[in-house]
């Protein structure tokens, strides 16, 4: 019994821990502000390292070189972001969430980057398994879709 107590609060430490890097991650892409990235990298790098906290720091890392002074820094800084999550989406090529960070750092990517490729495959992947998606994750598509000019909420299937 004391083994099942233990596996349930771990388990339940991990999930709650998963839960609040997802929230501060879209709340810090989802932001205008350095400090927010800097902060959601920083929880980020105290986690034991998965595809998925590296898919979230290479979104953040792109996102971040917005801030960059310099332009060779923006783009220094943009490609090791867009490199890290590429790496994840090539090595998990159905993780949906991945598909969607692309999505949105494509969208919101100057042209000159070259960077806009994937965005009708990633849309299409992220329609297609909208409705199995988790909950949290869901509402972050549909809060995106709100803003965005290549996902539409009327996109976004209800059944």
């Amino acid at each position: 019994m004391k083994i099942f107590l233990t596996y349930i609060l771990v388990f339940s430490s991990l999930v709650s821990s998963t839960m609040d890097n997802t929230k501060l991650v879209y709340q810090a892409l989802a932001g205008d502000s350095l400090e927010s990235l800097e902060k959601a990298l920083h929880e980020l790098s105290k986690q034991k390292e998965t595809s998925l906290i590296r898919a979230y720091q290479g979104a953040l890392i792109a996102k971040e070189a917005e801030y960059q002074k310099g332009v060779g820094d923006k783009v220094k800084s943009f490609k090791k972001g867009a490199t890290m999550l590429e790496a994840e989406i090539e090595a998990n090529p159905e993780e949906v969430e991945y598909r969607f960070l692309r999505l949105a750092i494509q969208e919101q990517s100057p042209g000159i980057l070259g960077y806009k490729d994937n965005m009708e495959e990633d849309k299409k992947i992220i329609i297609d398994n909208y409705l199995s998606l988790k909950p949290a994750l869901k509402k972050q598509i549909a809060l995106y879709a709100k803003k965005s000019s290549v996902i539409s909420s009327d996109d976004l299937p209800t059944k």
